[in-house]
């Protein structure tokens, strides 16, 4: 696999990100439940080698949809190799990102090898706006070669 396509699969799976809730019966108080879908648009592998390298750095942009198909926000997301591997798909990453939407931002937190990992869970760290001292956790699932299906547990 090229690892342009690997890193496109990787950051679809990352592309964390929030839509407009759809709270579910069974949450605590406080808690709300979002679902999207994601689709990245923009990866570059920073000082690529030809093999893997503690350091290589990958960055991507996704674009993030509600469940009803509209344009809700943009997903940020910045990736350090830390463990590297053969290839870039089984190398492992910690990524900081942030969601940028249109009442307030969420910022995460995550460690996975992007390429191997369907299903990657990320820590929402904080947020602004609506968002103000969220945390919980986002759950992604790889659906595509550049997209995701997220559901993001907040709590406030």
């Amino acid at each position: 696999m090229k690892r342009t396509a690997i890193c496109l699969a990787a950051t679809a799976a990352l592309g964390t990100a929030v839509a407009i809730p759809s709270i579910s019966q069974s949450q605590s108080p406080g808690e709300r439940t979002i679902t999207l879908n994601t689709r990245t648009t923009s990866v570059k592998l920073a000082d690529p080698h030809a093999r893997p390298a503690a350091g290589d750095v990958l960055v991507s942009v996704s674009v993030l949809r509600g469940e009803g198909g509209a344009r809700v926000g943009t997903s940020h997301l910045s990736c350090v190799i830390t463990r590297p591997a053969r290839n870039f798909g089984r190398s492992v990453y910690q990524c900081t990102g942030t969601n940028k939407l249109r009442d307030g931002s969420l910022s995460f937190s995550l460690v996975g090898r992007l390429g191997v990992d369907r299903v990657i869970t990320a820590a929402v760290t904080g947020g602004t706006g609506s968002y103000d001292g969220a945390r919980g956790e986002a759950v992604n699932t790889t659906t595509g070669e550049n997209t995701s299906t997220q559901v993001i547990t907040i709590r406030q």
